[in-house]
């Protein structure tokens, strides 16, 4: 199949797309955000979900929540990555014992040393928290 369209704002003749992606049937679809469309989405046909994470009591309600929908949709539980805001140890160990499948932490971006630092202090959490 060779994708087309002569809209309003696009407009390309047919074309191919390569490389095509390696796993099959599709790389996996995370779902963002954490509001009630976004966690229906993901809990009825999402391959993962991905909110952002800036305190536990509130991602632990929405959690349970997916949890619900999920099995409302017959579907396993889904594989979480949450994007945390800051280094915040406590947080981090929550989402280790959530089961929390991975964490994607927001790193200071503005110059080297301050991401240097950053990346050594989270190693050190990190080296804590995911024993």
């Amino acid at each position: 199949m060779r994708p087309s369209s002569h809209g309003q704002f696009v407009d390309f003749d047919p074309i191919w797309s390569w490389p095509k992606p390696v796993q099959v049937p599709h790389p996996p679809v995370l779902v963002g955000g954490d509001g009630p469309r976004s966690l229906r989405v993901a809990g009825e046909c999402g391959d993962g979900w991905m909110p952002v994470v800036a305190e536990a009591a509130g991602f632990e309600a929405k959690l349970t929540q997916l949890h619900r929908l999920c099995e409302e949709a017959g579907r396993p539980d889904l594989q979480v990555t949450a994007a945390v805001w800051g280094l915040g140890e406590r947080l981090l160990a929550r989402c280790a014992e959530l089961g929390i499948y991975r964490c994607a932490v927001v790193a200071p971006t503005r110059d080297m040393a301050a991401l240097q630092s950053f990346l050594d202090r989270y190693r050190q959490v990190a080296d804590r928290v995911c024993r």
